[in-house]
């Protein structure tokens, strides 16, 4: 599940949510609503930067993700799994 997986990444990195707020750009009050009990999934785009603040995307795999953000896919899989 998204939200278990994404927790899971902020508390391996020893991070805090306003800390990935203010790296991602993304609002703390966004990112609650993506690991709180309402498990709110993100968008692609969003899910691509929350990634990347993790450090949760292999580099070489960026530039076919940001093909398929741009390409209108919205299917995303891969970001669940972030490991």
């Amino acid at each position: 599940m998204f939200r278990d997986n994404l927790k899971e990444q902020i508390e391996y990195k020893g991070m805090i949510i306003k800390e990935l707020a203010a790296k991602t750009g993304i609002s703390k009050r966004t990112i609650d609503t993506y690991v709180d009990s309402r498990a709110v999934i993100p968008n692609a785009e969003i899910a691509v930067k929350l990634a990347e603040a993790l450090n949760a995307i292999p580099r070489e795999y960026l530039p076919a993700l940001e093909a398929m953000i741009h390409s209108g896919a919205m299917a995303f899989a891969a970001i669940s799994s972030f490991r």
